[in-house]
């Protein structure tokens, strides 16, 4: 089992297919699973979904409103405090969250927000230990899919930095086989060669230590437990893109990104021994 932090990153759950069920059951599941430490909530009573809403959540939509009006004196339906541990309010909340256009999560108020669930729970974004990543991906089987916001951005980054190679490349595909204009056939565009790769060494010594934890330590001296990896390389890329545990699933392990050309040493978590480069090189 991997070991656990307490530290905090940030996940997402986002898909705006997400259907209504669906989106209930991933309010219950990060409720639940902040229960402990999120005591408070803030939700605005409006819906994207205002004629479709159950009679039980259009009484909760009004009972927020009137409680926010009888209680502080406005009645915007934005941002209304939810005290949970008061046993009323959190029923409001459970009702009315999935069908909210915007809900937050808090340890306290003015503090901030552990969880925050946009346009009915199609989008998530929560600050999670370790732990609490475990039991939500639980919950969340088969529902929705929690992923670590950084391996979502890279995962973007990586799209446009392709897309980006492909057309600086197109030039010279073009130049080497566009349209001829002296009447001799055209010929076929030619593909740069994909350059070796570099970082064969490194790959290897992940294979060697599959399914045993190992620390990856970065250049930004970021250090990743890593149980497993998925590598593959980018046209015109020598170097390989990495996601970890993930082939398989490591339960409670969490999911990083990287390239390898970003690696500086990897470690023995259980001996503190630097385990590559070896003392002879990579």
């Amino acid at each position: 089992m991997p070991a656990r932090s307490d530290h905090r990153r940030s996940w997402v759950v986002t898909d705006p297919n997400l259907s209504r069920a669906a989106a209930r059951q991933v309010c219950e599941a990060v409720l639940d699973v902040l229960a402990q430490v999120a005591l408070w909530a803030s939700v605005d009573a409006w819906s994207d979904y205002r004629d479709q809403l159950p009679a039980e959540v259009e009484a909760a939509q009004a009972a927020l409103r009137e409680l926010q009006a009888t209680r502080d004196g406005v009645e915007t339906g934005m941002g209304i405090d939810i005290d949970r541990t008061d046993a009323e309010q959190e029923a409001l909340l459970r009702t009315y969250a999935a069908w909210s256009i915007h809900v937050e999560v808090l340890p306290a108020a003015e503090q901030e927000a552990l969880a925050v669930l946009h346009d009915g729970a199609s989008s998530l974004t929560a600050e999670l230990t370790d732990a609490e990543v475990y039991r939500l991906r639980q919950r969340l089987e088969g529902i929705a899919t929690l992923d670590l916001l950084e391996h979502v951005h890279a995962w973007a980054r990586e799209q446009r930095e392709r897309h980006q190679r492909r057309r600086q490349r197109l030039p010279r595909w073009l130049r080497s086989g566009g349209p001829r204009t002296d009447g001799s056939p055209t010929a076929a565009p030619t593909r740069p060669e994909q350059p070796a790769p570099v970082d064969g060494g490194l790959l290897a010594e992940f294979a060697r230590r599959d399914q045993l934890q190992t620390t990856v330590v970065l250049g930004d001296g970021t250090r990743l437990p890593v149980f497993n990896i998925a590598a593959g390389y980018d046209m015109g890329d020598e170097w390989a893109h990495v996601t970890t545990n993930v082939s398989p699933d490591c339960a409670g392990a969490p999911v990083d990104f990287f390239f390898t050309s970003d690696v500086v040493e990897l470690v023995d978590p259980d001996t503190g021994q630097r385990v590559w480069p070896s003392s002879g090189g990579a």
